[in-house]
């Protein structure tokens, strides 16, 4: 996934360098997109099988979050650096290449090697989409994931239409702070109330 996601996103840049119709450049996005290594999930998997207390794993999933917000704010900073000095290309080039050493550095890492799946317990070609909690959870994070797609768009456009595409950055990092600090709220605490419960309740925060 890592190989291709990065051989699309230099297609891209070299694609537009020359002019390539829109049409070609969203089917080359497209791919790439699709191909976008699963590491936050990968991750996650990986500590379920390492960690057995649950109020530690909680920890470190809010932790991995809160990682992640730092990449978030971080990134477009450095996005918005490197468009200034280099043109639009060089961060999408550097971003090929951060994917593909991460997602190297973690599928070679000694916890990812020994690990494995558990036994199939799904009997038909749905796999785990056999379960209505896997549905479930699917529809609800399919508007979610519609929602952050939006605002990446939505945010450079509004820079653009205010005269500073550079301020794309900080205003994505300023967005990323907020979740960032939901991050640090949320794995600081000890949770004891039933985990459903929980996440109905921050689903309808998110969605205020």
């Amino acid at each position: 996934a890592a190989t291709v996601n990065g051989l699309m996103l230099v297609a891209l840049v070299v694609a537009a360098h020359r002019g390539a119709d829109i049409a070609l450049l969203a089917v080359i996005a497209a791919i790439g997109g699709a191909a976008t290594p699963p590491l936050s999930a990968s991750m996650r998997a990986i500590w379920v099988a390492m960690i057995s207390d649950d109020s530690i794993r909680t920890t470190a999933f809010a932790l991995e979050t809160v990682v992640m917000e730092v990449c978030f704010i971080v990134g477009p900073l450095l996005t918005a650096a490197l468009v200034v000095v280099s043109g639009p290309g060089a961060p999408v080039l550097a971003s090929a290449g951060l994917m593909f050493c991460g997602t190297l550095a973690l599928s070679t890492a000694p916890p990812s090697r020994d690990w494995a799946a558990g036994p199939e317990r799904h009997g038909n070609a749905a796999g785990p989409l056999a379960s209505v909690g896997v549905r479930t959870l699917i529809y609800v994070y399919v508007p979610t994931g519609l929602a952050f797609g939006v605002l990446a768009v939505v945010i450079p456009g509004i820079a653009t239409r205010h005269h500073d595409p550079a301020a794309a950055g900080l205003l994505t990092a300023a967005f990323a702070a907020g979740s960032l600090a939901g991050g640090l709220w949320y794995g600081s605490r000890p949770w004891h109330g039933p985990l459903v419960r929980r996440y109905v309740i921050l689903a309808a925060l998110f969605a205020a």
